[in-house]
């Protein structure tokens, strides 16, 4: 097939009277071809782009329309192909990009901790090359690992590459026994309470059921005790000791004031991070506001994408009747409660109070059995 690299345009000629028109064509020096008449009132043709404009001009003093409709040639064909060639191009670049990224480590992924902070683990590792964006040709995972054994409270350590991961599996020192507490060990309590049941393993209790004791009061002692009150054997402590407690939340709901409720405006902002590199920034600074915030991850890719999110907040007056605020404040309670609380409650409380003029207190208390001490 034999390509036309001339830049030429194919027309829709509209009007009446088209053999007057193709006469003057034919008469002229217009570069034109494919005549073709669709019906009585339009003809369509190609002509050089060039000679465009005259044809325009000869077909509307004589009364006709004339409307582009297709560019071919050697432009035409090039500007076709732009949107081609860039999405080839973009994809060329995200497979490079793919493949290099491929080259890196982007997480450190850190487990079998309990004592050691995973931060100080992260600095030990970042301080000798293993860190986000590093090579993983340049890791050496026996140096890592003996740099980390070397820390405190690291016994063993294993390190591996997996994907753009790098795996760090800790096992941590046991900690020597201190010798008083080997020999001398009590369960103490954690609140004030009714003691309502207690279970020993190993040691004497020191308390009784129906007995009340105050926070810190020893409950169990390791030692062997006998009846006269002399250590038979000293021990450790094991068992748990149950009580009954008072929890107390409260609130105070003021009549009348100020709030913050959002006026309406929102900022959006976008946040690329792309080798550590950041693009783009916050503008959520409203005077006062409520922000979200949502974090993509584009996997494999090492590439997070943060929205922030922020609606204004604006101080508006309100005022409440009595009612309405002692419903509020017990509606507060309970939902603390709830939060603090979720064992079975042995009974119930709810007091509502206005010592002050424009202020409503409100204090629920519960009674439950809950466990004061454990080894």
């Amino acid at each position: 097939m034999k390509i036309r690299f001339e830049n030429r345009v194919t027309v829709r000629i509209e009007g009446l009277n088209q053999n007057r028109l193709l006469a003057e064509i034919m008469k002229s020096s217009l570069a034109v071809t494919d005549i073709e008449k669709q019906n009585p009132r339009t003809v369509r043709m190609t002509v050089a782009k060039k000679d465009l404009r005259t044809l325009t001009e000869k077909a509307e003093n004589l009364g006709f329309t004339v409307a582009a409709e297709r560019y071919t040639g050697f432009a035409a064909m090039l500007k076709s192909m732009v949107p081609r060639l860039a999405a080839v191009i973009t994809l060329v670049a995200c497979i490079a990009l793919y493949a290099f990224s491929q080259t890196l480590v982007w997480r450190v992924e850190i487990s079998g901790n309990s004592k050691v902070d995973s931060v100080v683990i992260e600095r030990l590792l970042a301080q000798n090359g293993a860190k986000s964006g590093a090579k993983k040709s340049t890791l050496d995972a026996r140096m890592l690992e003996s740099v980390l054994r070397g820390h405190e409270g690291i016994a063993e350590a294993s390190i591996h590459v997996k994907g753009t991961a790098l795996k760090v599996f800790v096992a941590e020192s046991l900690e020597p026994d201190d010798g008083a507490n080997a020999t001398r060990k009590y369960i103490t309590a954690d609140y004030d309470a009714e003691i309502t049941r207690i279970t020993v393993r190993s040691g004497t209790a020191l308390v009784k059921v129906g007995q009340r004791v105050l926070k810190g009061t020893p409950l169990i002692s390791g030692d062997i005790i006998g009846t006269g009150g002399d250590v038979v054997k000293e021990g450790n402590a094991d068992g748990e000791v149950y009580g009954k407690v008072v929890i107390k939340e409260s609130i105070a709901v003021m009549l009348r004031g100020e709030r913050a409720v959002r006026s309406g405006r929102i900022k959006r902002s976008t946040v690329l991070s792309i080798f550590g590199l950041k693009i783009g920034k916050r503008s959520d600074k409203f005077e006062i506001a409520d922000t979200e915030q949502a974090v993509a991850c584009l996997a494999p890719l090492p590439i997070k994408v943060t929205t922030v999110t922020a609606y204004e907040l604006v101080k508006q007056p309100y005022e409440i009747t009595k009612d309405e605020a002692e419903a509020q404040a017990e509606s507060i309670v309970r939902a603390r409660m709830a939060e603090r609380f979720t064992g079975e409650i042995l009974g119930e409380k709810l007091i509502l109070k206005n010592p002050l003029d424009g202020v409503v207190t409100a204090e629920l208390y519960i009674t439950a059995e809950i466990l004061l001490g454990e080894t």
